[in-house]
């Protein structure tokens, strides 16, 4: 292979998968390198919309916002394949891990499992850190909280210890209140300064100093993306095939988002960006190595309160996309002519709200921006047909609350493209939650729709 017919080879590759991804998806970032990166993560998100930062979606998240990981279902291994036009290919790979060792707060007020002692069918209430055991069901803090605020009133007034074990009143009678014991020593000392003697006083002071958290405050996650497709003809300026071309793309990255404040959280996501396109040269394959990172932001102003219209479950969401990323092309050292290129990546912004107005639907809204000429609104809903008990995020389930797998049905619309999907979700005995989510996209310029299915298997926290 000449080195003219390497270099018109490799102009023609560079329009295939840098100028067709970004014109054809008419998303105003022609010309711009890291198409890859602009075309969506998980089909959940991509189905409503492909809006994002505002979410907490799981693994995926560090693709739209590092700072929803924390909110994640629990540990995760995630895989995504993008069915793409021209014989593209673009697939995720991650895993997500909660981080139970960081705390910036005390004494949360969160969902607790009702388990039962197989062997002598005594009931209690365990923190789900605390157990891998399947719970009978979640009790949330607006069931727990009324109860455990009597206990706490009785102790302060006789100034007794509690008995062990003490037990509060749930609609399945007398439950050993386990794990909460401590969260009633506080309440009953907290009672007891104040002088309070009324169970709403009580309530109101729990609600107000405790935060109402899930068990993880941070999470961190591992994700490869990557890109590209082989099995190009190089030809000669004579139409000859003289040889067969690719062209790879490639972002590994660690992720990290921490709960700073019961109603804030922070992410950051730190990657290589690794590029290359093999056989260009007579030494080898012309390569990238680079760096990126996107930095993000969550507010859930109403967080651990009881809101109207269930604003409680709003979130905020802001993240930064792609800072100092670019692929740079050093051919120097291998043709006459040859020099250094550096392809910029575009400054991407995104800003977003997630809100679940009813406990089976979940509305999302982003507006990307480069903040110059250009703003992009994307929009999706969330619909489960199974409401599930054990999570009080947007968009997510948990176990299940019967024996029917959990389905999803997802719409929304990306800029001015329709979006679709389902998600498929099934219990594996004690051993966690798999789910199947799928998405199609509709595209009037693409010759072909995008479709996006992806797999994930949730351990049981």
């Amino acid at each position: 292979m000449t080195r003219r017919t390497r270099i018109h080879s490799a102009a023609f590759l560079v329009f295939v998968f840098v100028l067709i991804p970004t014109t054809l998806r008419a998303d105003g970032y022609s010309g711009y390198a890291g198409a890859f990166l602009r075309m969506g993560a998980g089909p959940a998100t991509l189905a409503a919309g492909d809006a994002g930062v505002a979410r907490s979606a799981g693994v995926e998240q560090a693709s739209y916002n590092p700072a929803g990981l924390p909110f994640a279902p629990g540990n995760e291994f995630w895989f995504a394949w993008h069915k793409l036009s021209l014989d593209r290919r673009l697939v995720h790979v991650g895993a997500l891990y909660e981080v139970k060792s960081i705390s910036v707060w005390s004494g949360p007020v969160r969902p607790v499992l009702l388990v039962e002692d197989k062997s002598t069918g005594a009931k209690r209430l365990v923190y789900p850190n605390e157990t891998r055991a399947r719970g009978i069901r979640t009790v949330h803090p607006n069931e727990y909280l009324p109860p455990l605020a009597d206990a706490a009133l009785f102790l302060a007034a006789t100034n007794e210890q509690p008995p062990q074990p003490l037990t509060l009143s749930l609609r399945e009678g007398p439950i050993d209140a386990g794990s909460l014991m401590p969260l009633v020593r506080e309440a009953a000392a907290i009672a007891r300064e104040k002088k309070l003697a009324e169970r709403v006083e009580v309530l109101d002071v729990l609600r107000a100093r405790y935060l109402h958290v899930q068990e993880r405050p941070a999470a961190v996650s591992l994700n490869w993306t990557h890109a590209g497709t082989d099995n190009i003809d190089a030809r000669d300026y004579d139409g000859n095939i003289i040889g067969s071309l690719g062209w790879f793309e490639n972002r590994f990255s660690f992720a990290f988002g921490v709960r700073v404040h019961r109603t804030i959280s922070l992410g950051i996501s730190a990657g290589v960006l690794y590029a290359l396109i093999p056989g260009l040269l007579d030494s080898g394959s012309l390569t990238s190595t680079t760096f990126i990172a996107d930095v993000g932001a969550q507010f859930r102003p109403f967080n651990g309160r009881v809101m109207p219209a269930r604003l409680e479950t709003l979130a905020l969401g802001a993240a930064a996309f792609g800072l100092g990323a670019k692929n740079t092309w050093n051919t120097t050292g291998y043709w006459d002519q040859g020099t250094t290129k550096n392809d910029y990546y575009p400054d991407r912004y995104r800003f977003g709200a997630a809100w679940e107005p009813l406990d089976a639907i979940a509305i999302f809204s982003d507006v990307e921006t480069n903040l110059k000429d250009l703003a992009q609104l994307k929009s999706g809903v969330e619909l489960t047909l199974f409401p599930t008990n054990s999570s009080t995020e947007p968009g997510l389930i948990g176990q299940s609350s019967s024996n029917l797998p959990g389905v999803l049905l997802r719409a929304g619309l990306d800029r001015d493209r329709p979006t679709f999907g389902l998600g498929l979700e099934l219990q594996l005995r004690d051993l966690g939650i798999t789910r199947l989510d799928y998405a199609y996209v509709v595209d009037t310029i693409s010759p072909e729709a995008t479709q996006v299915i992806s797999w994930r298997f949730q351990l049981m926290r």
